[in-house]
């Protein structure tokens, strides 16, 4: 009798050292993606850029390739703690309070084996929503960025950081590779990639817009030369607005002195794919956050823009602004 142990072995050492090279190809590429991230994060930026504030990523696949109902929990979890610190938000649970007591109490003061008890209950929710916060992506020289949240659902992974967006990337692909290898399936982001249905952007940056009244100049001419001769002088309807006080004799003060500041400017952009015939809505805000900052031309602006591109927009809009109105003609003079 022919002896086939020998050869049924064989395809099992094959797959063992397969599965080890993939394992050892997505940690190269990991650790490459984490140094051109750490040298995009160090890049000098430029002037105006006063503040990172937060960017955004989300990245949205087939469910096959968010299979959270396969997912040790335990094991992802316990990745997420010790790769960026991050700790699961209990409160985006969805979970009844009498429920979450009968599990407190089976689980015996064990944080492990309650979280795996309360994951167990919501995790065939296809609804649910799994929250990560208060993490740190490493730079070099003891420096970190603060990743403010992770969250995931069967059809999406969000991440937010207080940086510029590639660091949101890069903690978004290492994510679903992380999720994939704790349901049993290598996969790593070069796999993923293919798989992206939608990706979308969003940045928060502290601008200098270059001079004091260079907010303000967003506004039209007309309405800049309205607000001067007669909600600040001629008329002072700004001086009306508030309420009248007694003292007055329920008008306006007799030595009102009127400053108009704009604070909030929103844009909604529209665009229509003439191939395909979706249509897309975007907004950009722009905020001063800060008392301090009212008419110093330094503001929040908030875009659904990728960083990179954030930057180059508002870089020309700088430009586009830094003429000087000709208030006889309503034209910018250089």
């Amino acid at each position: 009798m022919t002896d086939l142990r020998p050869a049924a072995q064989e395809p099992d050492r094959d797959l063992d050292e397969s599965s080890a090279q993939l394992i050892s190809r997505m940690a190269d590429a990991a650790q490459e993606r984490q140094e051109s991230t750490q040298r995009e994060a160090l890049r000098e930026r430029p002037d105006f850029i006063l503040d990172i504030e937060q960017s955004e990523v989300k990245y949205t696949l087939p469910l096959k390739f968010i299979p959270l109902e396969h997912v040790d929990f335990t094991a992802f979890v316990r990745t997420m703690q010790e790769k960026w610190g991050m700790t699961l938000d209990v409160r985006s649970l969805k979970v009844d309070p009498t429920v979450l007591h009968r599990l407190s109490d089976e689980s015996k003061s064990n944080d492990e084996a309650f979280e795996s008890a309360v994951m167990k209950q919501v995790l065939p929710d296809r609804e649910i929503s799994l929250v990560f916060r208060d993490g740190k992506y490493p730079l070099p020289q003891s420096e970190f960025v603060q990743i403010l949240r992770v969250e995931l659902n069967y059809e999406s992974v969000l991440v937010s950081v207080a940086g510029i967006g590639q660091i949101a990337e890069a903690i978004a692909q290492e994510v679903l590779e992380r999720l994939n290898t704790a349901a049993g399936a290598d996969r790593p982001w070069s796999v993923l990639a293919d798989e992206v249905l939608l990706v979308g952007h969003g940045t928060r940056t502290k601008v200098n817009l270059g001079s004091p009244d260079a907010f303000e100049r967003m506004l039209s001419p007309q309405l800049l030369s309205f607000l001067s001769e007669e909600v600040v002088q001629g008329r002072q309807f700004g001086a009306h607005a508030g309420g009248y006080h007694s003292r007055h004799e329920l008008g306006p003060p007799p030595d009102s002195q009127v400053v108009v500041a704009l604070d909030d400017l929103a844009l909604k952009i529209s665009s229509f794919d003439v191939s395909t015939g979706s249509h897309r809505e975007s907004n950009m805000w722009f905020s001063v956050r800060s008392r301090g900052d009212y008419r110093s031309g330094i503001v929040s602006i908030s875009s659904e823009l990728p960083y990179e591109i954030h930057e180059e927009c508002l870089g020309r809009l700088i430009q586009a602004i830094g003429s000087t109105p000709d208030s006889r003609t309503g034209r910018s003079t250089a």
